[in-house]
């Protein structure tokens, strides 16, 4: 069995517990899912997370894969499941053009940041949003996508969360340091951590994730680099910090799992998820700490508040 037709068997469309919804950009219709946390009543503005699935992937996949609405639930944040796009031939394994790659919105030159600045402006108008905390995470071409985002519409998303994945932009015209929380694997052959060609069904050249790190803390004039945290059989936690605007960027690399969502699901025939790190969790303590002015969130959590 080819490794791509392993890939089609991994992504199949899986039923969702938000709402669907869809907007017009571009001459598209696109579409999105939203969760919203139990209790949510309009009268308090909350984060919004935007999560983008992998590359044969969809909003329902992901929403399923990675439990963030679970998260949401628990911490009393929004989360919304974009869509990408993909060919009428398989019309639920979807991409997103996140720079160099992926599938039919790279080869048709869709503008998938247009997308998600309208989307944000819609989500404004129908929910109750504070739009300085709008954080995006997402796996594998999600993750590319997560990086594009904060190289592009750093004036909207306040910080990212990328899990299995790097920057694969020609050009990264952000003059702000978007905070960052990245997670990988030492396992994801996918996208090896230390660049190169992984062995997944994209082709273009990934490069090494010091690399990525080092590109953003020149952008935000990190005054401490590369500086190890945490060192064990289990993970590695290396930082960039004191850079400007509070930013700073955190590096969680494990032993285990492989190209996955820590913490999350593993699809059938995935590789399996890190048993160490849990993403949802840690990405949620470092949102509450950025909002996009370079000041600490305050949170209002379904149970009691959490000053970041």
């Amino acid at each position: 069995m080819t490794k791509l037709l392993l890939y089609l068997l991994l992504f199949v469309n899986l039923s969702s517990y938000g709402q669907t919804d869809s907007i017009y950009v571009d001459d598209l219709y696109r579409k999105y899912v939203v969760h919203l946390p139990l209790g949510y009543d309009g009268s308090t503005e909350l984060p919004v997370v935007l999560g983008f699935h992998g590359g044969f992937g969809n909003a329902e996949q992901f929403e399923e894969q990675s439990l963030l609405s679970e998260k949401a639930d628990e911490a009393n944040f929004i989360v919304v499941y974009p869509d990408g796009l993909g060919f009428l031939i398989a019309p639920n394994l979807h991409f997103w053009n996140a720079g160099v790659c992926c599938g039919y919105p790279y080869i048709n030159d869709v503008d998938d940041v247009n997308f998600i600045r309208n989307l944000i402006d819609q989500l404004a108008i129908d929910f109750a949003v504070d739009e300085d905390r709008v954080y995006a995470t997402g796996i594998s071409n999600g993750a590319f996508m997560s990086y594009r985002l904060a190289c592009e519409l750093s004036d909207k998303i306040a910080a990212i969360a990328p899990v299995a994945g790097g920057m694969i932009v020609e050009d990264c015209p952000s003059d702000r340091q978007v905070p960052i929380i990245h997670f990988h694997s030492y396992l994801d052959e996918n996208i090896p951590y230390n660049g190169g060609y992984g062995d997944g069904p994209s082709s273009h050249y990934n490069p090494p994730l010091d690399s990525v790190f080092n590109v953003w803390s020149t952008i935000g004039n990190c005054g401490i680099e590369e500086d190890t945290l945490y060192h064990d059989l289990d993970y590695t936690l290396v930082s960039w910090r004191n850079c400007d605007c509070g930013s700073e960027i955190n590096y969680y690399i494990s032993t285990d799992g492989g190209h996955s969502w820590p913490g999350g699901t593993s699809p059938p025939l995935g590789d399996p998820v890190s048993s160490v790190l849990n993403a949802n969790d840690l990405m949620w303590n470092f949102f509450q700490e950025h909002d996009i002015n370079c000041g600490p969130s305050i949170i209002e959590t379904n149970d009691k508040p959490i000053f970041g």
